[in-house]
């Protein structure tokens, strides 16, 4: 009888989706029962892919995954306003490091270089929707830092340094799982499966200037690849 009166207040759109539901506490008196009743009707409706917990935040209604282009001009927060999403950055992280193996090949550089070193979490109306990592050749990009810091934008960063016209030159999209940093971060559950991009952007003349993994939780995006001419 919960799980339906609450099926009924999402399908009506008392509870819309993204929002969060009440707590135990509040549900459990408005029904007249124990906080166990209402945990085992919550659990149907998660089963039936209506509801869903967010790690140390509470339970949601699930909304319709965002639908995020990948092409030649990717652009977090032009991406979602398109799709009639407000997009967020939440900072972790600004750097300058040396350049590992890894991220100086991607950037073809000589490891040992300095790079900025950008980490956040893109928010999609305030949820996590991606974990990100850039990683910028501090030769190429000036004095960027405290823009990234202040504004949380890669795209500011790059118009600043001269570089507004950046492109994406490639994207390698592969899955994995949530561990437990990257469910706190992302407000998901460990285990829950990501969708992991591996993206290089390059400038107009085609030199690379950014080094970007992304972590996707699978269940709020879609990434749509969209074909070049």
């Amino acid at each position: 009888v919960i799980a339906d009166e609450l099926r009924e207040d999402i399908v009506k759109g008392r509870y819309l989706p993204g929002h969060k539901l009440d707590t135990e506490e509040v549900l459990a008196r408005r029904f007249g029962v124990n906080r166990h009743t209402v945990r085992r009707s919550v659990e149907v409706l998660k089963n039936e892919g209506l509801l869903h917990s967010r790690r140390g935040s509470g339970v949601y209604v699930h909304r319709p995954a965002t639908p995020y282009p990948l092409g030649s001009r990717t652009r977090f927060r032009e991406n979602l306003a398109r799709a009639g999403v407000a997009a967020g950055a939440q900072v972790l992280r600004v750097d300058v490091v040396a350049a590992d193996e890894e991220v100086a090949g991607m950037l073809q550089i000589t490891p040992g270089e300095m790079v900025i070193l950008f980490e956040a979490i893109g928010l999609a109306d305030h949820t996590p929707l991606s974990l990100r990592e850039s990683y910028m050749p501090a030769q190429k990009m000036g004095d960027v830092v405290d823009i990234l810091r202040e504004q949380g934008s890669i795209t500011a960063a790059m118009e600043a340094s001269g570089h507004g016209n950046y492109r994406r030159a490639s994207t390698k999209i592969t899955a994995g799982n949530a561990n437990l940093l990257q469910a706190d971060q992302l407000q998901c559950m460990k285990g829950d499966a990501l969708l992991i991009t591996h993206a290089c952007n390059v400038t107009e003349a085609g030199e690379v200037i950014e080094f970007c993994r992304s972590h996707f939780v699978g269940s709020r995006v879609f990434l749509d690849v969209h074909q070049e001419a």
